[in-house]
């Protein structure tokens, strides 16, 4: 790959134009650098550098382009596409993006409101500020289309915005005043307060276990071990991360 994908180019520019920026990643879909400013790609001159260096995949985070995207899989008994018919939401409506596995990736502008990355329903997860696959991308699965036109975006559907959480409205689990409190015990008062790691809960139990958790001193890192438990076939480590990431870059970047 020599030249800019046109589909990559065209939604990139779309980005670009709004203020937002992309990333490198692996074919596996990690960043391959820091997010930080001199590392971000706002322009095609530096979008040709990477893709120059056989670089095939890129991310982006929607939020910085004042943007929201559902990511909707159909696999290991998770359907995200029932939900939205559910919810009587048609994404062949709106701009969307095709992804080698049979999911999508659906995009709306976004509003002032601080959404909350995580899985919403089995099948149905929340990409705010955490990473996205842009469209033209490879990964070992295949290639990412874009279909449609990103200027055909749409707001967020009443419906939906409704079940979506918002970091400023969503209640904390009660912490005991700071303490070092043992990462198992705050597993334990989590559950006690009824909330669980279940199916479909995962993401929302990981980002409040990292926030309960932080309040207690407890790094990142040792989080993300903890909670390595809950990995399986439908719930990886990279979720777990990115679930933690977030509670993380509440506290920082607000």
């Amino acid at each position: 790959m020599n030249s800019i994908p046109a589909d990559m180019k065209y939604f990139t520019d779309f980005i670009f134009k709004r203020g937002g920026y992309i990333l490198p990643a692996t074919i596996e879909g990690k960043p391959l650098l820091k997010d930080e400013d001199s590392n971000r790609i706002k322009d095609f001159e530096k979008l040709k550098f990477w893709i120059k260096k056989d670089v095939k995949r890129f991310n982006t985070r929607p939020a910085a382009a004042g943007l929201l995207a559902l990511d909707i899989d159909n696999r290991n008994g998770r359907n995200g596409f029932k939900y939205l018919s559910a919810l009587d939401i048609e994404y062949r409506d709106n701009y969307y993006i095709s992804t080698p596995r049979f999911g999508v990736h659906i995009y709306f502008f976004s509003d002032d409101r601080d959404y909350v990355s995580l899985e919403l329903k089995p099948g149905v997860e929340i990409k705010s500020q955490s990473y996205l696959t842009i469209p033209g991308s490879v990964s070992k699965y295949g290639k990412y289309h874009s279909i449609g036109n990103p200027l055909s975006i749409k707001p967020i559907p009443l419906q939906l915005a409704g079940c979506l959480p918002i970091r400023s409205l969503y209640q904390e689990p009660t912490a005991p005043p700071r303490g070092d409190l043992a990462l198992n015990k705050i597993y334990d008062i989590l559950c006690r307060q009824g909330m669980s790691p279940a199916n479909g809960n995962r993401n929302r139990f990981c980002f409040e276990m990292a926030r309960f958790s932080r309040k207690q001193g407890h790094g990142m890192d040792s989080i993300i071990s903890y909670l390595s438990f809950l990995q399986a076939p439908d719930f990886s480590i990279r979720e777990i991360q990115a679930a933690v990431n977030s509670a993380y870059r509440g506290r920082a970047a607000r």
